[in-house]
């Protein structure tokens, strides 16, 4: 069973790695409206095997304003990317470029 909660007003889907003790992982996928029952969901997720770590938006281009609660366990690491430590902007800003 995953057990999630939603934190922000702003629902996403879902995108979920799961690790396995071999290091292999497994990616769950949940649209949007399961956040329509509310703050909380639990989903039953059928696995290979033990699962040791989670981390949710593993590409890391979800913009986040605390990652820190996005992994259970032994997650898989987050690649750095622009989009990941960026937020994926680019152009312009108050009429500024961006750094």
């Amino acid at each position: 069973v995953i057990a999630l909660r939603r934190n922000t007003a702003v629902p996403f889907p879902v995108r979920l790695r799961l690790l396995f003790r071999d290091n292999t992982t497994q990616d769950v996928t949940m649209p949007v409206e399961v956040w329509s029952r509310g703050e909380r969901i639990e989903a039953v997720v059928d696995v290979k095997a033990p699962v040791i770590g989670a981390r949710l938006w593993p590409e890391g281009i979800v913009p986040d304003w605390n990652a820190t609660n996005d992994a259970w366990g032994t997650p898989v690491p987050v690649p750095l990317t622009p989009m990941a430590t960026t937020g994926g902007l680019s152009g312009d800003i108050g009429g500024r470029p961006l750094p």
